[in-house]
């Protein structure tokens, strides 16, 4: 079953300015303050910038798990994206491909800033590649 074409998008204005929340979204530890499914993320090393890596924890009912993540844009009170490359304890070459980009962009509008956050898949992760459609139903149902 082919789901990369699977994405979704939202926005919302929030009474803060471009900078302000460009800057509580890119740090990784806090994000998991109002994320539903997102509970923090660890940075791996000093680098904030395109190519900085974290690992990002996530809980959805009863499982937890953690993933590696690369950052792909870091344009301060604009955008911030990154991409999730698989298992945490898994190695991440330079040139390893995404699984799933994340990105937030930052507009200013009368009253705040206007935040979107995007999700797509960029290519089936390994265990989702031999999926049927009963068990998209089944995972759907349980969400």
């Amino acid at each position: 079953m082919d789901i990369s074409s699977l994405h979704a998008s939202g926005s919302v204005v929030i009474a803060a300015s471009p900078d302000a929340l460009y800057e509580f979204i890119a740090d990784m530890p806090s994000i998991g303050e109002i994320s539903a499914q997102c509970t923090g993320g660890v940075w791996e090393s000093d680098a904030r910038g395109v190519g900085a890596l974290f690992v990002g924890s996530n809980t959805w009912g009863e499982t937890t798990w953690k993933a590696r993540m690369r950052v792909t844009v870091a344009d301060p009170g604009r955008e911030f994206a990154w991409e999730n490359l698989g298992a945490a304890d898994a190695p991440a070459a330079d040139d390893a491909p995404g699984l799933v980009r994340w990105g937030y962009t930052f507009e200013p509008v009368d009253g705040g800033t206007r935040v979107e956050e995007t999700w797509r898949i960029l290519r089936p992760y390994p265990e989702l590649e031999s999926a049927t459609a009963e068990d998209f139903e089944r995972l759907i149902r349980n969400f």
